[in-house]
């Protein structure tokens, strides 16, 4: 899964199905506003996920809509080629609009036909924001906010209570969103090698967490049964 990294230079951009839609237009105009961009068409979404590349943002274009586009939806949406810290853009116009599902929380949209101010206006202040998170050392999920420096824990803006454990058992999990951890690695990981308790001590601490965060239908923290536990990295609601 790709992570988010800062770029030294000049910010890049992957492009979705644009290039028959959009054939030249948005990317030449991204291209003359100062953004290196790299493009895939819907078939080739998967290949994301394995890019090295520092991507900046991520823009699906969707001025058709069909069963592929919904297929690449779901992907990005549901953290499977990337995770939540890169921006997903939605290039849309005013038919398409009525057809893409409303659970489907895309960071910005930019409705076509499009002004060239208004859209590099909304792409930068997306990208920039993105990076203040990355910069200020906080983590954000929904209505979680994790900052690091100090140590503080909010959901809503309501600073939780939270145990030393509690808390490094969090920031782990959601800082590897989307990644499955077994009990045991979990254990270690937190608690070290040296903790004589057994396995149970994750599921009691787990259990607390989702009290105090009101994580209470798995939104963010996910059993998977058998094996562990894992953050979600979808952006798409529970189902």
């Amino acid at each position: 899964m790709m992570n988010r990294k800062l770029p030294d230079n000049t910010p890049k951009l992957a492009l979705i199905g644009c290039s028959d839609i959009l054939p030249n237009g948005l990317e030449n105009d991204l291209t003359e506003a100062g953004y290196s961009c790299l493009s895939f068409d819907f078939s080739l979404v998967k290949l994301l996920e394995n890019s090295t590349e520092p991507l900046d943002a991520v823009i699906i274009c969707l001025i058709d809509w069909d069963d592929d586009r919904l297929e690449a939806c779901e992907k990005l949406l549901g953290g499977k080629v990337f995770t939540p810290d890169i921006p997903l853009v939605a290039v849309v116009n005013e038919k398409t609009m009525r057809k893409i599902p409303r659970q489907f929380e895309f960071d910005e949209i930019i409705i076509t036909p499009y002004s060239r101010p208004e859209m590099e206006f909304r792409l930068g202040r997306i990208i920039y924001q993105f990076r203040q998170k990355v910069s200020r050392n906080i983590i954000e999920i929904d209505d979680i906010s994790i900052t690091l420096d100090s140590y503080e824990v909010r959901v809503k803006d309501r600073l939780l209570s939270l145990t030393l454990k509690e808390y490094e058992l969090l920031k782990y999990l959601a800082s590897n969103r989307g990644r499955v951890y077994t009990r045991e690695s979990l254990l270690e990981t937190i608690w070290g090698f040296d903790y004589y308790g057994g396995t149970r001590t994750v599921d009691v601490h787990i259990r607390r967490l989702r009290s105090k965060i009101g994580d209470f239908n798995e939104k963010y923290i996910k059993t998977v049964r058998g094996v562990g536990y894992t953050f979600r990295a979808a952006r798409l609601p529970v189902a």
